[in-house]
């Protein structure tokens, strides 16, 4: 096995210079003189020669910080796997069949025990998993179980991590969009997003004066999967009108303490007054899944001609 390094740290980034420093100083022990290589000045050209040359691609960020990753995807599209921590774009697209991964998306508060964590399934999964398949050859010499994942990675990964597939999600979600949001406003002299301004500053100084007043859901007998779980809101709303806000119910099944998974959303559409100024919002949540279940309200700002509804950071939970 021969480990090649390359990249660059930010200039401002001491702690990523003084880790290549350390390699450079490590791999000039003379017994490592052939087993780890250090190319300098990582570019483009370097780049072409990596992803086509090495048979596993590491890369061990730091999870939560790495930004993207968009060099694994480039080995990929080169039949080379992955071997990295499941940060960034690699928190994707692994399937467990597409390479391998490092950890299992663990939080740590100590940063220098995830790297030993870490360092250790990296040795182990090198020594049991990686290098055994690398050598398990067939009579002709090939590498059967090896090339069967290539594929894999070729199929799951170039398909959809690639710039035609990036440019047409920018297209469909961003510039599609803002281009007919821009229509929108600018009509009839920009009459729209004058109503809109006008709109964002009431819900700025009204929003705060909401509360969550009563929460009614049965949930003292057991549902079956299938059937419907009713939730009604009364909420003051003081100044704000029910058709300024929607309110959302935010449902899984709960783990631990409290944590929620395979987690949806669902809305709660029906509106009744109750009160001046108060209003009770109904809707059902589907049980589809089988386990302890839970739920939380959400309240945001609605308009029609909002392209976001957090833009303004108003958000109300139960």
């Amino acid at each position: 096995m021969q480990l090649v390094f390359a990249g660059k740290a930010h200039p401002q980034d001491q702690a990523g210079k003084e880790l290549i420093k350390n390699i450079i100083s490590f791999m000039s022990a003379e017994h490592l003189r052939k087993k780890i290589a250090f190319i300098e000045d990582y570019d483009i050209n370097v780049a072409r020669y990596l992803v086509s040359g090495v048979d596993i691609w590491l890369n061990t960020p730091l999870r939560p910080l790495e930004a993207c990753g968009t060099s694994g995807m480039k080995a990929a599209c080169n039949g080379v796997l992955n071997f990295s921590v499941l940060d960034g774009w690699w928190d994707e697209a692994y399937d467990l069949k597409n390479g391998w991964a490092i950890g299992n998306r663990e939080v740590y508060t100590d940063k220098d025990y995830q790297d030993e964590v870490e360092s250790k399934a990296i040795y182990s999964i090198l020594e049991k998993d990686i290098i055994p398949l690398f050598y398990e050859r067939g009579s002709d010499g090939l590498p059967r179980e090896w090339i069967r994942m290539m594929k894999h990675s070729l199929i799951t990964i170039a398909s959809r991590y690639n710039t035609s597939r990036m440019v047409k999600e920018y297209f469909s979600k961003f510039y599609k969009n803002a281009s007919e949001n821009h229509a929108k406003l600018s009509a009839d002299g920009f009459a729209p997003l004058r109503e809109l301004v006008k709109w964002q500053n009431r819900m700025l100084a009204d929003f705060a004066g909401m509360r969550i007043e009563n929460v009614l859901a049965d949930t003292g007998r057991t549902y079956k999967s299938g059937e419907q779980f009713l939730v009604q809101a009364d909420l003051f709303l003081g100044k704000v009108q029910p058709g300024d806000i929607r309110v959302d119910v935010y449902y899984g099944t709960i783990v631990g303490e409290d944590v929620l998974q395979n987690s949806a959303m669902g809305q709660l559409r029906e509106v009744e007054k109750i009160a001046d100024g108060r209003f009770r919002f109904s809707g059902a949540i589907p049980c589809a899944r089988t386990g302890s279940f839970g739920f939380k309200l959400r309240i945001t700002p609605f308009h029609p001609l909002a392209s976001d509804p957090y833009e303004n950071g108003l958000v109300l939970w139960s």
